[in-house]
């Protein structure tokens, strides 16, 4: 969210690319069951998981955070694939 709104107040390209990069990335956090995005990713490791306190559920809020990020990465890219992950 923060390099997407940097993007937004700056126009400065670099951050989008940013943005993309890090998305790109979190994409297999969706590869769930529910289709809810995990709340953990090892970006280097692609390990999955949502923490112990949520006792195995996604957190709503992040979700929540999550989806209207990538709905307007995928409006300033006119790639749908963030906001149909």
């Amino acid at each position: 969210g923060g390099l997407l709104s940097a993007y937004d107040l700056s126009k400065d390209e670099s951050f989008l690319a940013l943005s993309i990069d890090l998305a790109d990335r979190l994409l297999p956090a969706f590869e769930s069951k529910t289709g809810l995005p995990y709340g953990t990713l090892g970006l280097r490791t692609g390990k999955r998981f949502n923490p112990t306190w949520t006792h195995g559920a996604s957190s709503i809020s992040e979700v929540g955070t999550v989806q209207l990020e990538f709905r307007y990465l995928s409006h300033v890219t006119k790639d749908p694939k963030y906001r149909l992950a």
